[in-house]
């Protein structure tokens, strides 16, 4: 079995890397726009969002964080066979932030917006974009085979998942921790 070269493999997948990134930045003006007609649907959801910070401890805020964003890159992941499923899940994610962009500048300011979700957000929105691009990578290989498809789609698959024990898991534990320790609390949580 050869040995994983991660750098590599990233490289293979910058293009759907920065397509998935490029759909969740398309959704950002769409929340910021359409924050009157989203708001009944979307101020419980980030209500519901905030009580999760009421845990006890900071320590298990970030493992309900971790274990909230393992879920979804992992859903990411997994739907990103049927190729079109993260971009609909990523298109959504930037609405709401741009969602919440709005919120932070109705309610208090830019600066405190940055602050509070640049720290954290530069690595799970990594992970997020890696974990789409790497489902997409295996859904793109089978649709359109090029040689031994069950070969190239098992590499896929196991380069795949690699990269998400080795890079993915590890940013979303930092994520979380700095969201627990940091971010939070820049808000008041």
């Amino acid at each position: 079995m050869k040995k994983l070269n991660l750098l590599k493999v990233l490289r293979k997948n910058i293009n759907l890397i920065i397509i998935s990134l490029i759909i969740y930045i398309l959704g950002v003006p769409f929340g910021f726009l359409y924050h009157r007609e989203s708001k009944e649907f979307l101020i419980p959801i980030l209500d519901k969002i905030k009580e999760s910070f009421t845990l006890d401890s900071r320590f298990e805020i970030a493992i309900n964080i971790f274990l909230n964003n393992l879920e979804s890159t992992l859903i990411l992941f997994v739907s990103g066979t049927l190729i079109i499923v993260p971009f609909i899940i990523l298109f959504i994610n930037g609405f709401v932030m741009g969602f919440v962009f709005r919120l932070f500048i109705q309610e208090r300011d830019l600066i405190l917006f940055f602050s509070a979700l640049l720290p954290h957000s530069i690595f799970e929105l990594t992970a997020i974009f890696i974990s789409s691009a790497l489902g997409i990578r295996i859904g793109i290989t089978y649709l359109i085979p090029r040689g031994d498809r069950i070969k190239k789609v098992s590499i896929a698959i196991r380069e795949g998942i690699l990269v998400y024990l080795i890079l993915v898991v590890p940013l979303l534990i930092i994520a979380a921790f700095i969201e627990a320790y940091i971010s939070a609390r820049l808000v008041g949580l």
